[in-house]
């Protein structure tokens, strides 16, 4: 009986894998579908350019005048209000010198000048105007001239807005006193009655005419007009006629209104000058106080600093391995924590452990135990007592 190869057993039939419809096979060829289209409600696509999506934006270049006023401001912080004042002071003190000028200009040398008291009053006012508008302009011009830009320093201010200021209040009173001469001139209806020569009276018709005093009659004087003042000691120039000085008189009179007015504008710039330099002279005793405080800051911060450097130089000052900057090692301050508590005598003396890198604090320290010695009998003891 032969032997017979066994056959091996046939394989399980497989069954077929379940495809799914959406799956793709290998030899289906993908298709690309175009993108919908995006929503109505969706917001347009923002288009960046790759080449300056990371680079800032370029500053504004500033202009001529924006750079100048950014100067300024670095300079004077006020510098709009102080150079708004000066400028103001300018232009009153200008006006200020036309009105005076003026009624200076048409006052002439006679005896009713002396009446008159803004004569001698109001020249002076010329005076306060001329060196207020100098010092004005030279500040401005100071400003905005000196490199850097810087104003004028607060103390040469001070002494000159001082001085301006207390010559303002004489000058002032002076032309106040002028224009109040004015306005009372002739108010009572008779002009010169101080004279015992005669004196202008009124009319109802509003001209001034000559009447001759008791006085004159009494000595039987007549009216003299060759030289005015009646005094031959007067250095006042007379008038031809007797008719000129009635005229003079009348249009001085007529004229008085124009002059009242002009005379009043200049004796208001007088004290705006007056009140406008006080001002500057106290913001100036500011900027000056400011000054001194900001260089005694300057110079305690230097101070500071020497003995800072002088105590790190000394070793009073070490750096700690693990911070920036440096530790108080001594005095009165606190131990810090993972060293050894320091004291003054310590950090005096160089190499000691606790000022060394790397230096470690050791253990927590204990009391030392230790035992009392007991008494020893005495010889005898007992027999002391006995």
């Amino acid at each position: 009986m032969s032997a017979t190869t066994p056959t091996p057993p046939a394989p399980a039939p497989t069954q077929p894998t379940a495809i799914s419809p959406n799956a793709q096979t290998p030899t289906q060829p993908i298709i690309q579908t175009a993108a919908s289209p995006a929503p109505s409600n969706s917001q347009p696509a923002v288009t960046v350019n790759p080449t300056t999506d990371d680079a800032p934006a370029p500053a504004p270049a500033l202009t001529p005048a924006s750079s100048l006023l950014a100067r300024l401001d670095a300079a004077e912080s006020h510098w709009r209000w102080k150079l708004g004042l000066r400028a103001f002071l300018v232009i009153t003190g200008l006006i200020g010198i036309g009105c005076v000028g003026w009624a200076v200009s048409a006052t002439t040398k006679n005896p009713y000048t002396y009446a008159l008291d803004d004569a001698w009053t109001l020249p002076w006012a010329l005076i306060t105007f001329g060196i207020s508008v100098l010092w004005c302009l030279t500040c401005m011009l100071v400003l905005f001239l000196r490199r850097p830009h810087a104003p004028v320093h607060p103390g040469v201010a001070v002494g000159v807005d001082l001085i301006i200021w207390l010559a303002f209040i004489a000058t002032a009173l002076f032309t106040l006193v002028g224009v109040l001469s004015v306005m009372r001139w002739g108010e009572g209806g008779t002009i010169g009655s101080y004279s015992a020569y005669g004196y202008y009276f009124q009319e109802n018709n509003g001209t001034w005419v000559w009447n001759a005093t008791d006085y004159d009659t009494y000595f039987g004087r007549a009216r003299d007009c060759s030289y005015n003042g009646r005094s031959e000691y007067s250095d006042y120039d007379g008038f031809s006629s007797c008719a000129e000085e009635d005229s003079y008189i009348n249009t001085l009179w007529a004229d008085k209104s124009h002059r009242v007015g002009v005379e009043m504008v200049g004796t208001v710039c007088q004290f705006i000058g007056l009140f406008v330099h006080l001002a500057l002279f106290i913001w100036a005793c500011v900027d000056t106080h400011y000054r001194n405080s900001r260089k005694t800051s300057k110079e305690a911060e230097k101070l500071a600093t020497d003995i800072v450097m002088n105590m790190v130089r000394g070793g009073a000052i070490v750096q700690h391995p693990t911070a920036q900057g440096y530790q108080v090692l001594g005095g009165n301050a606190g131990p810090v924590r993972g060293q050894w508590p320091q004291y003054p005598q310590q950090t005096a003396q160089p190499g000691w452990p606790q000022q060394q890198a790397g230096w470690t604090m050791p253990g927590p320290a204990y009391a030392p135990q230790m035992r009392m010695p007991q008494a020893l009998p005495l010889k005898n003891e007992s027999s002391r007592f006995a």
